[in-house]
C-alpha cells in the first residue's frame, strides 16, 4: 500500500499484545510500513493457553500461511473430541458441540489450544523489528485535512502515520481519546474468575477435550492443553474486590473446594487437587458496553479496546 508520494503507507499500532502483533502482521504483509508501540519494557512469557477455533484459524491461514503452519504444529487439537456442557453436580452431559464436522465441511482445521507465550513468540518472529517496547501511545491528533494522524507517546514524542490502530486493551488510552464521552473504567461483567493449570491426565482425555460444568451462579471450565496439563477456570458471581477478602493468596484452592464446589463432580475436584497452590490466578472480569464507534477517520480500535469478551470458546482471542 502506497501513498500519493509513492512511499508505503505507515500504520502505527498502540499496543503489542496478541491482537496488536497479529494486526501488524496483516498490515506488513499488505505492504504497509508498520510501527508497534508496546508499553511493557520486555516481552515475558505471560498468560495461559488460548483456544483458537476454526474461524480464527481460517483467518490466520489467510493472513500468513507460514505462521498458520507454525501454530498448527505447536498446538493441541481438541475439536476432534467430545466438547460440551455438563451438570456440575450430577456430571451428566447437557449438550455436546460437534466442532469437527462443520470445520471439515468447510475444509478447515478444527479447534486447537496453544500456549499464549508460544503464540506470542511465533508472531514476534515476524514483526519484532517493527516493535518498540517501553513506549505507550497516550493520545493522538488527526490532521486538519484528514489525511494523516499524529500519535502521542507518554514521553511527549510524536509520531506521524497514515492510520492508528488502538490495540491497547480494555483500559485503552486510544479508545478514550477517540471518544472522551465514554466511561474511563470498564464495567463489571458479573463474574470473577479463578484460573490455573492442573498437572493431571483425566481418564476421559482421549475422548473429551473441553468441558463446561454448570451450576447456580457459577460454572467451571476445563480444557486439555497437552503435555499432561488441563487448564481450568472457575467463574463465580462474586462482586469485584470481594474474592481476595474471602480467600487470601495461598488459600484459593481450599476455599474453592470447601465453599464453592463442595458437592460438585469428582472431575472438578481432581483438577483442583492436582493444581499447585502458587499457580492460581484470580481476576475480576470486566466488560465494555457494545459501542459501535470503533472507527473515526484514520483511527480504529481492535481487540479488547473495542469489544472485550468473556473467555469462552476462544472467541475473544479469535476476534
Amino acid at each position: 500500500k502506497k501513498g500519493k508520494d509513492g512511499k508505503p503507507l505507515k500504520a502505527m499500532l498502540a499496543g503489542g499484545g496478541i491482537g496488536g502483533l497479529c494486526a501488524a502482521l496483516v498490515l506488513k504483509n499488505r505492504g504497509f510500513e508498520v510501527a508497534v508501540y508496546e508499553k511493557a519494557t520486555e516481552y515475558k512469557p505471560f498468560g495461559g493457553p488460548i483456544q483458537i477455533a476454526s474461524n480464527a484459524l481460517e483467518s490466520l491461514l489467510l493472513i500468513d500461511k507460514e505462521v498458520y503452519g507454525e501454530i498448527i504444529q505447536a498446538a493441541t487439537v481438541i475439536g476432534n473430541r467430545k466438547n460440551g456442557l455438563k451438570d456440575g453436580i450430577s456430571n451428566e452431559w447437557f449438550a455436546t458441540f460437534d466442532l469437527l464436522t462443520p470445520a471439515q465441511t468447510r475444509g478447515q482445521e478444527t479447534s486447537i489450544v496453544i500456549d499464549r507465550p508460544i503464540l506470542q513468540d511465533i508472531l514476534l518472529r515476524k514483526v519484532k523489528r517493527d516493535v518498540t517496547i517501553g513506549a505507550e501511545v497516550v493520545g493522538f491528533e488527526p490532521h486538519a485535512d484528514g489525511s494523516r494522524v499524529t500519535g502521542i507517546l507518554s514521553d511527549g514524542s510524536r509520531v506521524e502515520a497514515d492510520l492508528l490502530v488502538g490495540s491497547d486493551g480494555i483500559r485503552s488510552r486510544t479508545r478514550q481519546a477517540l471518544d472522551p464521552r465514554l466511561p474511563e473504567l470498564p464495567a463489571w461483567s458479573g463474574y470473577t474468575c479463578f484460573a490455573a493449570i492442573a498437572n493431571c491426565v483425566p481418564s476421559d482425555i482421549k475422548e473429551v477435550g473441553y468441558k463446561v460444568f454448570l451450576g447456580h451462579r457459577k460454572y467451571f471450565v476445563s480444557v486439555d492443553v497437552g503435555a499432561g496439563r488441563i487448564q481450568w477456570y472457575a467463574f463465580l458471581n462474586i462482586p469485584p474486590g470481594q474474592a481476595k477478602a474471602l480467600c487470601p493468596r495461598g488459600t484459593e484452592l481450599e476455599w474453592l473446594k470447601r465453599t464453592q464446589f463442595a458437592e460438585w463432580s469428582p472431575e472438578v475436584h481432581q483438577l483442583i487437587d492436582c493444581t499447585p497452590e502458587d499457580q492460581v490466578e484470580q481476576r475480576d472480569l470486566h466488560d465494555r458496553p457494545p459501542e459501535l464507534n470503533w472507527v473515526n477517520g484514520r483511527v480504529c480500535l481492535l481487540g479488547d479496546a473495542a469489544h472485550p469478551m468473556m473467555p469462552n470458546l476462544g472467541q475473544g482471542g479469535g476476534m
